[in-house]
């Protein structure tokens, strides 16, 4: 079995409430079930590592743990293409100015909330600035959707790309000027490898996975 990320048990917090049970179940069935447990990155491995110890599953032999990094190469897989008109005339507006872009769904430990915050005292200062958002809404995120879609800057100084294809993310992470990371809790971070494809500049949270996936390629 692949495991991406122990969040639902580390972060409940951050996620419906059924969620906690849910994993945990499934960790269980996995852990009772498999041979090994492949996890996307050794950050990841050392939780599950931790997390087996709690759940004491009983076991004629003992399970194997590994890691694999992911990968991002769009262009051998099947990308998706395509732009609308308005989407078009975002990108223009981006050409040529200062931009944060932060890549992924709009859910509660991603870091939104702070990041606006933030270019809103930027803003207030007179900070040419833009904020570049690309990711659907996920969970417990309505407040913030709206937030997003009514805030006084959006379109101007502020851009959400809720339904991007391969082929607009591919554009914005060459017109954008860095990629913001400002998740709370990653099981990889794969942003910062298609960044990295492309030459970006990076500044991130300081998380462990984070250093174990950008090195010395970031700020953090």
């Amino acid at each position: 079995f692949v495991v991406y990320d122990q969040l639902p048990l580390q972060r409940s917090d951050c996620f419906p409430a059924h969620a906690y049970a849910l994993f945990n179940n499934w960790m269980k069935a996995i852990a009772s079930l498999g041979n090994g447990l492949i996890c996307i990155s050794r950050a990841v491995e050392a939780d599950v590592r931790r997390h087996l110890d709690t759940l004491q599953v009983r076991r004629k032999r003992s399970i194997r743990l590994g890691h694999f990094h992911l990968g991002a190469d769009i262009a051998s897989s099947k990308p998706s293409d395509g732009l609308s008109r308005e989407q078009e005339l975002a990108v223009d507006r981006l050409q040529g100015a200062r931009s944060c872009l932060i890549v992924g769904t709009v859910e509660p430990r991603k870091g939104h909330a702070q990041t606006i915050d933030a270019f809103e005292l930027l803003w207030t200062s007179g900070a040419q600035v833009k904020l570049v958002l690309v990711g659907k809404p996920g969970w417990m995120t309505d407040p913030m959707a709206q937030r997003i879609r009514e805030h006084m800057e959006n379109g101007k100084r502020l851009f959400w790309f809720e339904r991007a294809s391969d082929e607009l993310l591919q554009r914005l992470y060459t017109v954008c000027t860095v990629l913001l990371v400002p998740s709370e809790g990653e099981g990889f971070g794969l942003p910062l490898i298609e960044a990295s494809r492309h030459g970006m500049p990076i500044l991130c949270r300081d998380l462990p996975v984070f250093r174990e996936v950008a090195g010395g390629h970031a700020s953090y």
